[in-house]
């Protein structure tokens, strides 16, 4: 099994804020199981949950740049168990004024509590030497667009339906 980070362009207009006050091109990102094309993903609405694919509970088209990880194969089982494990737990509503300057100063980690790249940088993080960032960003700072930044993620094309994503991965 292999996964896949996705980085969601998001039109709507809290996709746009979140865009705004990160200074970024991406408004969520989430983890992509290959083949049954399920995510897993921290959601305003019901917090960690996982779906069928990467559009539901989206808006339809949005487009979504696909990110392939490079890590070893053997630990993208890993990766996957560990963003299952997460499913149920609550979103982190301090991620709504968080990204600003002055509230990044005053967060504190929550491990029952997940918002979408805090989420997907910490599926990711499984030894020392195979995680998104080094330890110098706690991984409760990321954004989306910095979470996509990452030197283990190559984006291998942008899609908008499922048709696209299918063709892309095959």
């Amino acid at each position: 099994m292999k996964v896949y980070i996705l980085g969601y362009k998001g039109k709507s207009l809290g996709s746009k804020i979140i865009k705004t006050v990160t200074w970024g091109h991406f408004s969520h990102v989430c983890i992509m199981k290959d083949k049954t094309f399920q995510v897993i993903e921290s959601r305003l609405k019901g917090g960690v949950q996982q779906f069928d694919n990467p559009w539901t509970d989206h808006t339809k088209n949005t487009p979504i740049v696909i990110f392939k990880l490079k890590y070893p194969i053997s630990l993208h089982d890993n990766i996957w168990e560990k963003a299952k494990s997460k499913l149920g737990l609550e979103y982190d509503w301090r991620a709504l004024s968080g990204f600003s300057f002055i509230t990044r100063w005053f967060w504190a980690d929550d491990n029952r509590k997940w918002f979408c790249s805090h989420q997907v940088a910490d599926d990711c993080d499984i030894t020392d030497f195979h995680r998104l960032f080094n330890k110098t960003v706690p991984l409760y700072k990321i954004d989306p667009s910095y979470c996509v930044s990452s030197p283990f993620l190559e984006p291998i094309g942008e899609v908008r339906n499922m048709k696209e994503l299918k063709e892309l991965l095959n």
